[in-house]
C-alpha cells in the first residue's frame, strides 16, 4: 500500500501530538507527587514539645545513663522555615533541651532540627540545683493540647519577633512544672499564658505592657502629662511664634512594642493643654519641624524613614 505525502504528514502530526501529550501527563504526575512528599517531609519533621522530650531523652539515657530529668526546654525560630502561623499546631522545627544527670547535676544540651538531634554537649563542669529538675514521666499535656485552648479562651494570636507560637517548659513553681506558650494579645503585645504541665490547669497570664512616654511642661510649681497613657512621645517641636501661638506638635507612637503600633502627630495650640490628633498615612517618622513662616503658610514638614 502506497502513502502519499499528505497521509505521511498526517501520521507525523499524529505522532508527536501523542508524544508530547505523554510527556505532559509524565510532567503533571511528577510534580504532583514532588509535592505531596515535601507536604509529608515537612508534617513529620515537627515536632510537639512531648515528642522532642522522648526523642533527648532516650540520645541522653545512653549517652549518659538512666538518670535522667529536666530542667528546660523551649522552641526556637528556624530562619529557613519560620513563618508567621508555625506553632499554630502545637508543633516547631526547632527545640532547645536541657537534660540533667540527677546524680551530680551536670547538664545536656540537645538541639533538634526537623526531626533529628543534631547537636549534642555534655557539660561535667556544670552543676544544676537537683531541687528544681522536672522528672519526664510528669509531663502530662502536651504543647498541641495548649494551644488549642490558649487561642480558644485567649485569643491568642502569633508573635513577629518571636516568630509564631512558642513553647517552653521551665523549672517547677510551688514544686509543679510549667509550660507555657507565647504569642501575642489581642492588643498586639507580647504575652505568655502559663500551665501545669502536670495537671493542664491554667496558672496565668504575663503581658507585656508599655511603658511609653508621655511630653511634659514644667515650670516652678508643675510637671504635667500632657499625653494619654500607651503612647510614647518620640520628638517635638514649637512653632517660631510659640510666645504668640503657643503652638506644639509632637510625633510617636501609640501601643510602642505592639503588632498592632501606629505612629501618631499631635497639635497643640494652648501650649499643651489640649491636643488635636492629625491624620498622617507613614509607619515610621524620624523628624517633624514648623515652617520659618509657620504664621503665614500653616505648614509643618515630615520627614519618614521610608
Amino acid at each position: 500500500m502506497q502513502i502519499n505525502k499528505t497521509n505521511m504528514f498526517a501520521i507525523i502530526a499524529f505522532l508527536i501530538f501523542l508524544i508530547w501529550g505523554s510527556i505532559i501527563l509524565f510532567s503533571n504526575s511528577t510534580a504532583n507527587y514532588i509535592i505531596q512528599e515535601s507536604n509529608s517531609q515537612t508534617k513529620e519533621h515537627e515536632l510537639t514539645i512531648k515528642q522532642a522530650i522522648n526523642l533527648g531523652l532516650k540520645k541522653a539515657k545512653n549517652e549518659i545513663g538512666p538518670n535522667i530529668k529536666l530542667f528546660e526546654v523551649t522552641s526556637v525560630d528556624d530562619e529557613l522555615k519560620s513563618f508567621k502561623n508555625i506553632g499554630s499546631n502545637g508543633k516547631r522545627n526547632k527545640w532547645n533541651l536541657t537534660y540533667v544527670n540527677s546524680q551530680n547535676g551536670n547538664p545536656y544540651y540537645v538541639t533538634i532540627e526537623n526531626g533529628e538531634i543534631t547537636e549534642l554537649f555534655n557539660d561535667t563542669s556544670g552543676n544544676i540545683n537537683l531541687d528544681i529538675l522536672i522528672d519526664p514521666k510528669d509531663i502530662k499535656v502536651d504543647s498541641s493540647d495548649l494551644i488549642k485552648h490558649a487561642k480558644d479562651n485567649f485569643d491568642l494570636a502569633p508573635g513577629n519577633i518571636a516568630i509564631g507560637y512558642h513553647f517552653v517548659l521551665t523549672n517547677k513553681q510551688k514544686g509543679e512544672p510549667i509550660l507555657s506558650v507565647y504569642g501575642t494579645n489581642v492588643d498586639g503585645y507580647f504575652t505568655k499564658i502559663h500551665y501545669n504541665a502536670k495537671s493542664s490547669n491554667y496558672i496565668k497570664s504575663e503581658h507585656q505592657l508599655p511603658v511609653g512616654g508621655g511630653y511634659y511642661k514644667e515650670n516652678a510649681s508643675e510637671v504635667l502629662l500632657v499625653t494619654e497613657k500607651g503612647s510614647a512621645v518620640i520628638g517635638s517641636d514649637l512653632s517660631p511664634n510659640f510666645k504668640m501661638d503657643k503652638t506644639i506638635a509632637i510625633w510617636g507612637y501609640q501601643k510602642p512594642g505592639s503588632t498592632l503600633s501606629k505612629t501618631f502627630l499631635k497639635i497643640s495650640k494652648d501650649g499643651g493643654s489640649n491636643w488635636e490628633l492629625i491624620n498622617v498615612n507613614e509607619e515610621h517618622i524620624s523628624k517633624i519641624w514648623f515652617s520659618d513662616k509657620y504664621m503665614e503658610n500653616n505648614t509643618i514638614f515630615i520627614a519618614t524613614n521610608h
